[in-house]
């Protein structure tokens, strides 16, 4: 009988070489606005044991950025794990802000809360929320940073991607006019493109183990945002971003990420043979 032991380092070219589950199960799981209920599903991007586990809690806006997300997981061989409501903001159930009860969403919250309490804790939690929801409340940030903490001191490390800039109304609409594409016609100001703001990062700067990620000039010049980079369509709707301005901004969310959740930990494996 023979027995070894090998050690060695998981290269991003190994971590991605495979991926055994298809990625459309992350981003099929989620509750609809009106839905009540609560779901996670978990998602292992590669054969190599996970160097960090991940979290993703958000709505449909961090849904957008899923495929960027995913890439990363490969390349540094994260778990995912996806907590995802559409038109629900991820805020303590005990701090709800009055009016958003709607769509069962303080109940989701509760169940949230509910199903990281019952787990280990994440190394990482990823969030970003739409602000055409949380500009609304004014007392939003409290019950956010809440929800924050609340894992942060369990010892996880949370990064809040501020939610992108705004597209025009109907831009699928102007872009099938090419006059209209080629003369800028379709780019959206830089004003209006953050006149809804995203109160939710500023309930949470300077704290420790939290990073906020701003991809407002990935987006957007000094004075516009343009609705076409590429030759490819920035967004689907005034709010949510195409796959392909996701992949884009791979570059953008990684250097937001903590350097210790991009480290490839060493990596053991013991086989028996006769």
């Amino acid at each position: 009988m023979t027995f070894w032991v090998v050690f060695g380092l998981v290269s991003p070219s190994q971590a991605t070489a495979q991926t055994p589950q298809a990625e459309h199960s992350i981003n099929d799981c989620y509750i609809v606005v009106v839905d009540p209920g609560f779901k996670s599903c978990n998602y292992q991007p590669t054969l190599a044991k996970p160097n960090y586990r991940v979290a993703l809690i958000g709505d449909s806006h961090l849904r957008g950025l899923y495929p960027a997300i995913i890439q990363l997981a490969k390349k540094f061989n994260w778990s995912l794990t996806t907590v995802s409501k559409s038109a629900c903001p991820w805020v303590s159930s005990k701090l709800f802000p009055v009016g958003l009860e709607r769509g069962y969403c303080k109940d989701w919250n509760a169940s949230a809360e509910a199903f990281l309490a019952g787990t280990r804790h994440f190394d990482l939690i990823v969030n970003s929320q739409s602000s055409f929801v949380t500009h609304s409340f004014d007392n939003i940030g409290k019950g956010f940073a809440s929800a924050v903490k609340s894992q942060t001191k369990r010892g996880t490390w949370v990064v809040v991607i501020r939610d992108v800039p705004k597209g025009i109304k109907d831009p699928q609409v102007c872009l099938a006019d090419a006059a209209k594409v080629a003369s800028g016609g379709c780019d959206n100001s830089r004003l209006d493109a953050l006149s809804v703001g995203d109160p939710l990062p500023a309930a949470v700067k300077g704290w420790p183990q939290v990073s906020r990620i701003d991809l407002t000039n990935a987006f957007c010049s000094a004075t516009k945002c343009a609705a076409v980079v590429a030759g490819k369509a920035v967004y689907k709707d005034p709010g949510h971003i195409t796959p392909e301005t996701a992949m884009r901004l791979i570059d953008n969310i990684a250097r937001g990420i903590p350097a210790k959740f991009k480290k490839l930990k060493i990596q053991t494996s013991v086989a028996v043979a006769e």
